[in-house]
């Protein structure tokens, strides 16, 4: 593949509207770790084709990766209209919405994750903070509740959070 992104990026420069040829470059960057660039690939993908749900849910997560929190969330977004009961990355939207002031949704995302989501600690703990952020009547109840299903990495995320800092339950 490495061999191959200079042909690419040639067939590319010279026909932009060759959707193989800018899915394959895409798809050499990720490779190469080029986020940036193959995310700005993507969308000219997606413009030129309708993405799948996998496609958006993995632009999203790339998204993620460069901070990029508007595009993530609506990449997220895009795949979770089209697979509704199907979407798994209600975490990872409820996140950013948590980081863009969202609350609302961010309660609604959160509260769609699974118990049986790998992550379902970190979801508890996100649904916590987001919880004492709307100044919800259950906060107490939902920080015991994280700390109750607390992993390695959450239990010390719990202590340390300013936002619960005389909300301490028994």
């Amino acid at each position: 593949w490495a061999e191959a992104a200079p042909a690419l990026e040639k067939i590319v420069a010279e026909t932009p509207d060759r959707v193989p040829a800018v899915e394959a470059l895409a798809q050499i960057r990720e490779r190469q770790n080029r986020l940036a660039d193959a995310i700005s690939l993507r969308q000219k993908l997606y413009a030129l084709r309708q993405p799948t749900a996998p496609e958006l849910v993995r632009l999203g997560q790339m998204a993620m990766d460069v901070e990029d929190t508007t595009l993530a969330i609506q990449s997220f977004e895009a795949a979770r209209a089209t697979q509704t009961d199907a979407f798994k990355n209600d975490l990872e939207l409820g996140v950013l919405y948590l980081a863009s002031k969202r609350f609302e949704d961010a309660r609604a995302a959160l509260d769609r994750v699974p118990a049986s989501h790998p992550a379902y600690a970190m979801a508890l703990f996100k649904r916590a903070q987001v919880s004492v952020l709307l100044k919800e009547p259950d906060q107490q109840a939902r920080i015991e509740k994280a700390r109750q299903r607390a992993d390695a990495t959450t239990r010390v995320l719990i202590e340390r959070e300013r936002l619960f800092q005389g909300l301490r339950t028994n």
